[in-house]
């Protein structure tokens, strides 16, 4: 990480502890929560569905080897 990056995190937790105003870290806690919210409950249903099926595909030993896939797919890659 570079100095300019520390500097201004160091500014930042310096300003946060400074807030004494309940709405601005309301805001800021919402930012945070957004940053981590997991990509898995950001997609649509038909997504986890596809996704799901490929899981139990792989568990039921239904996988295409890489070099298969690539022969099968060639024209259009």
């Amino acid at each position: 990480m570079d100095k300019s990056m520390s500097n201004l995190k160091l500014e930042l937790v310096q300003w946060l502890m400074n807030i004494e105003d309940s709405r601005s870290l309301d805001k800021i806690m919402a930012i945070k929560k957004a940053e981590n919210n997991d990509w898995w409950s950001g997609i649509s249903q038909q997504e986890i569905a596809s996704i799901e099926a490929g899981i139990a595909d792989a568990n039921e030993g239904k996988l295409m080897d890489h070099q298969e896939v690539i022969k099968r797919y060639k024209k259009w890659l």
